[in-house]
């Protein structure tokens, strides 16, 4: 079993509250590295029992309408990879769906006291807007503090991504928990899925870095070559690559001999981005949003080049967060997106004062 011990390259770290909440470590945790480690764990195992017993009732509620979904991470990656629906660390609860599937998701998450908490809209204009730019819906039920994403793509980088899921809704299976028939995707994807998903994300939590690891060791080196396949076919190689080399820097994780001579510079520059966003969290500062962003950027270039680079500088200002509600009407609706992030940060600096 995986203990925290094993990712010795953050020893100094372990000790420190703040980090393991964080990079959500508590279910790894020994009592020897942290005294505070049984209380930590006591309180996420409450959190993780109140979230599965919610997916469920969701999955119920989707599934006597006919709605067709894809659990995303959570409670069923859990299971599949620690045998336990609450192992694994969540704060949230994340559902794939078809576009056709939305309104009808909006109107059951309505019958359980979610409200849409971003991005809102009130014309269909708007709704256009979201469908095409953004790729989820945040929930919010105010009386347990429960959050839902409800997907309908499965990245922020939709002009990567695409393909790959397209993909995803024909290469699936189903399987059983709890007595209800699941979609799932098939193993190669769901991997693959990880992988980009925590790379688009720079690693910036360790957890995800321990789900990856714990999906190759049910699985055989053939299978991580195949998944190789399907990243090239993806153009998703250098993500795959860079993970793996990462897993083998700060875990003890041995990287197949196969992949060796596939690693190239651009490989070991994401690698190092990767390590130095994730040691960010270990530094008292006031610029880290600023730093992210310059490393998520540099990312973004080793990953896709040019042409992506600056197709993410203009998507950053659709960020979900940024779309609290849109301020200027359909008339002038070019100012929404040209001020959507100085409104959303006046926005933060009123909630502060």
């Amino acid at each position: 079993m995986f203990s925290c011990s094993q990712l010795s390259f953050f020893s100094k770290h372990l000790n420190n509250e703040d980090f393991i909440i964080h990079h959500r470590l508590i279910p790894f945790i020994e009592y020897s590295i942290n005294k505070n480690s049984l209380n930590l764990k006591n309180e996420f195992r409450l959190n993780s029992f109140h979230l599965t017993k919610l997916f469920f009732n969701i999955v119920k509620l989707l599934s006597h309408n006919n709605i067709n979904f894809i659990p995303l991470k959570g409670p069923i990656l859990s299971f599949d990879l620690y045998q336990s629906y609450t192992k694994k660390a969540f704060i949230d609860i994340d559902i794939l769906v078809q576009k056709k599937d939305l309104d009808a998701c909006f109107q059951l998450l309505k019958e359980l006291n979610f409200e849409l908490k971003n991005p809102k809209f009130s014309s269909q204009k708007q709704k256009n807007f979201i469908l095409k730019h953004l790729y989820h819906y945040t929930f919010y039920r105010k009386d347990d503090d429960c959050y839902i994403e409800l997907h309908w793509n499965l990245f922020a980088n939709q002009n990567i991504t695409k393909e790959f899921q397209k993909e995803v809704w024909i290469n699936y299976e189903i399987k059983q928990y709890q007595n209800f028939p699941l979609y799932k995707m098939k193993a190669e994807y769901e991997f693959l899925y990880l992988i980009v998903h925590a790379c688009q994300h720079l690693h910036q939590r360790l957890f995800w870095l321990i789900d990856i690891y714990f999906y190759i060791k049910k699985h055989d080196e053939q299978f991580l070559l195949e998944v190789y396949l399907l990243s090239k076919r993806f153009n998703l190689e250098q993500h795959y690559l860079s993970t793996l080399l990462l897993m083998s820097e700060i875990m003890e994780f041995d990287l197949p001999k196969c992949f060796e001579k596939k690693i190239d510079a651009r490989t070991i520059n994401l690698k190092n981005i990767f390590v130095e966003n994730i040691l960010l969290s270990t530094k008292k500062r006031k610029n880290k949003a600023v730093k992210r962003a310059f490393l998520y950027l540099k990312s973004v270039y080793l990953l896709y080049g040019f042409n992506s680079f600056f197709y993410e500088i203009k998507s950053r200002n659709r960020k979900p967060e940024n779309w609290e509600s849109f301020v200027f009407p359909d008339k002038l609706f070019f100012l929404n997106q040209l001020f959507s992030r100085p409104i959303w940060l006046y926005r933060k600096i009123l909630r502060k004062n």
